[in-house]
């Protein structure tokens, strides 16, 4: 008789699951690393707006149209147009956080002032980072002012990462995720 005997077709079946085993994980780490370049372009791409944006107009674009929160007395808006923030399972349409502290909001005012110094806001707010202890998901770039003498630009990305390309990189305590943040310079 011609055929393969049922070990044979045993051994077969291992080894692709080895190769799909290993194939899984690479693609998974390979689509990591592409969203964490992804947001570490339109960070810089922010950045430089707004650093640009300040040293045309002397400061920094505020938040005008957003209030500040009352307990801390910062404001965190969401660098993204609103457009870009569809509503998700985890979040509404024009948020790009589910934290009580965060304003949650687009800041029209600050994208207006922007656009005199750059076509479009960068788009980063197609990839979503939630914090299992905190119910916290967010997504996209924000600016954070009041909390330091100058805005601070930041976002998340998964995994526990040492560098985050320009700025500090501090891992969350008990998530597999670092806050990348950039207090910008004095103007």
């Amino acid at each position: 008789m011609k055929g393969f005997t049922i070990v044979e077709l045993l051994i077969v079946i291992v080894i692709i699951g080895i190769l799909a085993a290993i194939v899984i994980v690479t693609y998974t780490g390979i689509q990591s690393r592409a969203i964490n370049a992804s947001m570490i372009s339109a960070f810089d791409q922010d950045e430089k707006a707004l650093v640009a944006y300040a040293e045309e107009y002397g400061d920094y674009p505020q938040p005008t149209d957003v209030d500040p929160d009352p307990g801390s007395h910062a404001t965190y808006v969401c660098l993204e147009e609103s457009a870009d923030l569809p509503a998700t399972s985890q979040l509404t349409a024009g948020a790009c956080a589910t934290e009580d502290y965060v304003t949650n909001g687009v800041s029209n005012h600050i994208n207006t002032e922007l656009k005199k110094i750059i076509t479009n806001i960068p788009n980063a707010a197609n990839y979503t980072v939630s914090m299992t202890s905190a119910s916290l998901s967010i997504r996209g770039i924000f600016l954070e002012y009041g909390v330091a003498a100058t805005p601070v630009l930041g976002y998340y990305v998964t995994g526990n990462q040492t560098t985050c390309g320009r700025g500090t990189a501090q891992v969350v305590d008990g998530e597999n995720m670092t806050f990348c943040y950039l207090v910008l310079s004095a103007v």
